[in-house]
Formats: structure tokens, C-alpha cells, sequence
């Protein structure tokens, strides 16, 4: 994957960081729900997944303001952990 854009009037670089090798547990200490659910992507270490995924849907049903919100972020998570297995 590209980490640079290099145009006429434009240079720009930076580095990737693959989230499958973040520890989930950083993405669990966030306040927001759209960070929260990217734990989901992240590396589980020694924890079982079911464990894993049990703490983040936990931590999206604490920090979601409605249940509006709450289905939105579900889904998103469903999907994410679609492509995660994929």
C-alpha cells in the first residue's frame, strides 16, 4: 500500500500502522464508540476472542448515547468482524 502522495503541489508521507497488531485493549480504554468498535480489528493476545468481543460490546453499551446509536455501532461492529475473519 502507498504511504506517500506525491504531486505537482503536494508531498505527502506518512506511516501505516496495521491494526491487527494493536493490543484491543487500547481501543477499550476510549470514550467514543466509533474507536471502541476498531478493538474488534485488533490483536487479542492470549484473551479467548469470545471474552474479547464480550468486553468491547460492553464497552459500546456504556459510552452509546441512544439506542438509535447503539444499533448503528452493532452493526458496524458486525461488519468489522466480518472483515476480520475474511
Amino acid at each position: 500500500m502507498p504511504t506517500q502522495l506525491d504531486r505537482e503541489m503536494l508531498k505527502f508521507k506518512f506511516h501505516l500502522i496495521s491494526l491487527s497488531k494493536l493490543d484491543y485493549h487500547l481501543f477499550l480504554k476510549s470514550n467514543k464508540p466509533e474507536e471502541i468498535i476498531l478493538g474488534i480489528l485488533a490483536d487479542f493476545k492470549e484473551d479467548e476472542p469470545e471474552n474479547a468481543i464480550k468486553q468491547i460490546i460492553h464497552r459500546i453499551e456504556e459510552t452509546a448515547e441512544g439506542g438509535f446509536s447503539l444499533k448503528r455501532y452493532f452493526n458496524q461492529l458486525r461488519i468489522l468482524a466480518q472483515l476480520r475473519n475474511s
